[in-house]
């Protein structure tokens, strides 16, 4: 009698933990999306530095240009890798991606 209790309990327990499994999706609110809108076609490629410049690379995925967000010229220097000294960001169109392992296009 005490076995077959316990055999009982044990499968109202599995068939409890089973359903919230089976269940869980449908209770669960959908997770938020954040779409980049505009610029989800916008890669970032890094960082680059040319003499007293830098700036942020970034690539048009759709249409294969490079283009340059540079900083202008670097005062001095600072501990954190240099910033921007003064004015405001310079955009540089650095050229087009045609084919991997080829130089940039259309400067």
């Amino acid at each position: 009698m005490r076995t077959d209790l316990i055999t009982k309990a044990m499968l109202l327990a599995i068939t409890f933990f089973l359903g919230l499994i089976a269940l869980r999706p449908f209770a669960a609110s959908d997770p938020a999306l954040a779409g980049a809108g505009d610029f989800e076609h916008v890669r970032y490629m890094g960082r680059f530095g040319i003499g007293n410049q830098s700036g942020n690379l970034l690539l048009d995925a759709r249409t294969g240009d490079v283009w340059g967000y540079g900083y202008g010229a670097i005062s001095g220097g600072s501990p954190s890798g240099g910033s921007p000294s003064t004015g405001a960001a310079e955009v540089i169109y650095i050229g087009r991606l045609s084919k991997l392992g080829e130089p940039l296009t259309g400067k």
